[in-house]
């Protein structure tokens, strides 16, 4: 289960949903800001949140949908 029943199934990057040329530096920034929980996070896998994921598995999904 995704924890709250109303909210719905996160969104699962790939590489279809391409970030080339995004800058996600200013993403990054609010996120960190927040003062308040961060709302629920895309994911590349479907039972595995952004969070939980090793950060060379994370920089590597985001190279595969930046290009850089």
């Amino acid at each position: 289960m995704h924890g709250n029943l109303n909210m719905p199934p996160p969104t699962i990057l790939k590489r279809r949903h391409t970030l080339r040329g995004k800058n996600l530096l200013p993403v990054i920034k609010k996120l960190r800001g927040m003062d308040q929980p961060v709302p629920q996070l895309a994911r590349f896998k479907f039972n595995t949140p952004l969070e939980e994921m090793e950060r060379s598995q994370v920089v590597s999904a985001f190279r595969d949908l930046t290009g850089e």
